[in-house]
């Protein structure tokens, strides 16, 4: 009885019927050495470089319920041995209470003293809090991230010094240094901007937002040129010589469930090849895509998914990529929720990719990696994320080994959790092993009831929107786990203007609803003409030039520069009116410069509302057909921007930030920092909202 229950337990976790035969085996496991960090508490490593000198380099980060500061480690090729060079709390100033900096992620570089530059990130929680919630926390000066640190490592002295922090609040997520310039360009994950952090002068350039929110990979170009992406999956180039940032003209193609499990579309993993292209795949999508330096185009390739896991209904992604002395792509295929394969393609000689089996040891699939490389014919990659109790690793393998045996069965894998995703695993591990699977990952099994407990909690509970139901709520992970958004709809879009309609580095002024209920949006291009846009479902129905002059912020400040309107302490030189509306019954809705709110009824006496934001003006307001509501925005240029409602009956609600996400929606990721404009539809049953950042974004919301 006791085996039969714990077959049960172990079919209940599952996910997979049983598989055939070829996705089962190993890659050959002669020249496979493998080595662990030995380091508690981190099970996951996002960052992994291999220095001009041949030095390797990876990151031991911490997710999840842990809140554990970054390691840095070396792994050493010749002993397989990894070492460990540094734990953040070490080496920089640290405030206990704030969100954990866990995180290297994509940024290690390498400057021509032979010092490593390298940027913190943040996937751990404060100490108490119920999850990881940067944006929930993205204003509290205690319990917040403080805001990325840069330090620069030196392996001759062994010593790393503390740059500093380049841009308050904001984490950094994906950075790369550049030499031209002396420079390091990287880009924010909290709003989305690209930045230049100058290493001779310390000065921090903000080019602007780029993406939606922050993206993985700064890439360095062949043309000398950076690259990076959107979080919905577009490139963006950072032009060296230009200063600036450029949009690339092609979107990425997709795939709906990958997107629907909470990610994105980002660019994940990239190669430049000596036919002057580059080599990339994003994290939603099946195919490899090509991008041409000379004309400046991106075609899709190849399937990079093998036919069986396509006809098992299974999803699959790209978690590493490399070019061999032959030209040949090599890249590890993520089976979602079983393991890695190892795939190679050459894209002048082959028509689909092959299989050479499973990436990992006899006892250690790969799951996941965000390091591939390959030096001298041997391949490295970082394991990652293979479960929650498991520490980083390091696989080398000789590929002439594998291309010598190709075709060749090899063996098949003792690893528990391999086995565990499968139907039948419990009986395939039995037979092979002799042991009992849930047995042998006691451990882990263990951490996961405690995750679930976690997320069972109140407190987790708590911190979702409160018109989730549990359908949302089971999918509340991943990006969405922290990027939810507050405000209660039922369908939206966005019109990215800039991407669909070339209204690069423009604003836009005003929004409204016309006669057919589509949203028209004045847009002030960056030649300063400015254009009405007629929307629909996302889509531009038309554009014409347009007379539009911004109103004069004096205006309204002198219309109430009598009355009293309310302050925070000592700032009373803002209590200013910034934008006004009319309710119902007369009373007029007043925001102030600094993000006050009040009432001012028609006798002339005021009712403080209090804040609607951490700093900044609220800048309009959209009054509901009946009169009884209202939906304004705020927030300075810097910040991620409110969303609040005041209704007469009920008080003030805060939204917090513009924020999407969902294949099915036109834009299909939505995030926006600067909303300046609002509207209300007459029929009250949509709000529209314009953005004044350079991507130029118009957003609709069918309320619930």
């Amino acid at each position: 009885m006791e085996f039969e229950a714990k077959r049960k337990q172990a079919q209940a976790m599952a996910s997979f019927p049983p598989l055939p035969e070829e996705l089962l085996y190993l890659i050959r496991q002669d020249t496979v050495r493998m080595a662990e960090a030995d380091e508690p508490n981190h099970n996951s490593s996002w960052d992994y470089a291999i220095s001009p000198d041949g030095h390797h380099y990876f990151s031991a980060c911490a997710e999840s319920l842990d809140t554990y500061y970054l390691r840095l480690y070396e792994y050493l090729p010749d002993t397989n041995e990894c070492k460990r060079i540094l734990g953040l709390e070490d080496v920089a100033v640290i405030y206990p209470r704030a969100i954990r900096a866990s995180k290297i992620h994509s940024s290690l570089s390498f400057l021509p003293d032979g010092k490593i530059l390298f940027a913190t990130h943040t996937t751990a929680a404060a100490p108490g809090h119920p999850r990881w919630m940067p944006f929930a926390y993205y204003d509290h000066p205690w319990e917040g991230f403080p805001g990325s640190n840069v330090l620069l490592y030196d392996p001759m002295t062994g010593k790393t010094e503390d740059l500093g922090i380049p841009v308050q609040r904001e984490s950094i997520y994906g950075g790369q240094y550049e030499a031209t310039t002396h420079s390091f360009y990287f880009f924010g994950y909290h709003r989305g901007h690209a930045y230049r952090f100058d290493l001779a002068t310390r000065r921090v350039t903000d080019f602007g937002q780029a993406t939606e929110f922050g993206t993985w990979r700064t890439i360095p170009g062949a043309d000398g040129n950076l690259y990076g992406t959107t979080a919905s999956g577009r490139l963006i180039r950072i032009n060296i010589a230009k200063q600036c940032i450029e949009d690339v003209p092609y979107n990425f193609p997709f795939h709906a469930e990958l997107i629907n499990r909470g990610t994105n579309n980002k660019l994940m993993h990239y190669a430049n090849h000596p036919d002057g292209g580059l080599y990339f795949t994003a994290l939603s999508c099946k195919n490899i895509l090509r991008y041409d330096y000379e004309t400046g185009t991106v075609v899709s390739c190849v399937r990079l998914v093998p036919a069986v896991v396509d006809e098992m209904g299974m999803d699959g992604r790209c978690m590493g990529m490399a070019i061999d002395d032959h030209g040949v792509l090599w890249y590890l295929c993520e089976v979602l929720g079983l393991g890695a394969l190892l795939c190679a393609w050459d894209p002048h000689g082959d028509a689909v990719p092959k299989s050479y089996g499973l990436l990992g040891a006899r006892d250690r699939i790969f799951r996941a990696s965000f390091g591939c490389f390959i030096r001298d014919d041997v391949l490295y990659a970082n394991d990652t994320n293979r479960a929650n109790t498991a520490h980083p690793a390091v696989l080398q393998v000789s590929l002439a080994d594998l291309r010598a045996h190709d075709g060749e069965k090899t063996d098949l894998p003792h690893d528990p959790l391999f086995y565990l995703s499968m139907k039948d695993g419990y009986d395939r591990y039995l037979a092979l092993t002799g042991r009992i699977l849930t047995d042998d990952i006691g451990e882990e099994l263990q951490t996961r009831a405690a995750m679930t407990r976690q997320r069972d909690s109140e407190a987790f509970r708590r911190t979702l929107p409160a018109h989730f139901d549990e359908k949302q709520r089971r999918r509340f992970y991943g990006d969405n786990a922290m990027n939810a958004t507050h405000l209660p709809y039922t369908s939206c879009w966005a019109a990215k203007l800039w991407q669909e309609e070339g209204l690069y580095e423009s604003t836009v002024c005003d929004v409204a609803f016309d006669a057919e209920n589509n949203v028209t949006a004045v847009v002030r291009r960056r030649d300063g003409i400015c254009e009405q846009v007629t929307l629909r479902a996302g889509a531009v129905l038309d554009r014409t030039v347009t007379d539009w002059t911004d109103p004069d912020p004096e205006v309204l400040a002198e219309k109430y520069r009598d009355i009293a309107l309310p302050c925070r302490p000592e700032r009373n030189h803002l209590a200013y009116a910034s934008a006004e509306c009319t309710l119902a019954g007369g009373t007029r809705l007043v925001g102030t410069r600094d993000s006050m709110l009040a009432l001012v009824h028609p006798d002339g006496t005021i009712f403080s509302l209090g804040a609607v934001g951490p700093c900044g003006a609220v800048h309009a307001f959209a009054v509901s057909p009946d009169g009884q509501s209202a939906i304004g925005v705020s927030g300075d240029p810097d910040d991620l921007g409110v969303v609040f409602r005041f209704d007469l009956r009920t008080g003030l609600t805060l939204y917090g930030r513009i924020f999407f996400h969902h294949a099915d929606m036109p834009g299909l990721i939505g995030a926006s920092n600067e909303p300046h404009t609002v509207a209300w539809s007459e029929d009250g049953k949509s709000v529209a909202i314009g953005v004044r950042d350079r991507l130029a974004c118009v957003y609709r919301f069918e309320l619930a």
